[in-house]
């Protein structure tokens, strides 16, 4: 264990990484898979990683934000060395739960799920989206689109998104 990090977290990170390492996209957007061993993600930085996505702007890296309210993005290689680290800007985080990537218009997105609610008692969760950074062109800040979500039935601790390829957002 380094630091005061949980050891749930490093073996979470380690999970993530492992799975990650073995794919990699091909040009036609799937997935080409080979067995490998795992990594764990060395960034203080970085104690929850909540969401790992593939970048479309440099198939060797890819995106994960930390669980809670910073919602700054980091961008990893697939060998797990830190390659970016992005800020992002605009209505205040509470929680982070989960982090996808999708189509918005004609650009693709990575989508933060500020929904997190262990005791249940937000009236308004949110989702925020942001265009999808190219992780080596720089680290000025991106903005952040927030789109506030109200439960019918009351409020729920959401802690999965995921984005399908006509733009439909589903949360767990």
């Amino acid at each position: 264990m380094k630091g005061d990090r949980p050891r749930s977290s490093l073996l979470l990170a380690g999970v993530l990484v492992s799975a990650v390492q073995a794919c990699a996209p091909t040009a036609t957007g799937n997935l080409a898979c080979t067995a490998g061993a795992g990594l764990i993600l060395e960034s203080q930085e970085l104690p929850e990683s909540s969401g790992v996505v593939w970048s479309r702007s440099d198939a060797g890296v890819f995106w994960t934000v930390n669980d809670g309210p910073d919602g700054t993005l980091f961008a990893f290689d697939t060998l797990g060395v830190e390659v970016a680290r992005i800020a992002t800007t605009g209505y205040e985080l509470e929680d982070v739960e989960a982090m996808a990537a999708g189509p918005c218009g004609d650009q693709r997105c990575l989508y933060l799920a500020d929904t997190g609610d262990n005791g249940e008692r937000r009236e308004t969760v949110a989702l925020h989206r942001v265009l999808e950074p190219n992780p080596v062109a720089g680290t000025e800040p991106v903005a952040r689109t927030r789109f506030l979500i109200r439960y019918p039935d009351g409020p729920r601790d959401v802690e999965a998104l995921f984005v399908l390829p006509d733009g439909g957002l589903h949360l767990l």
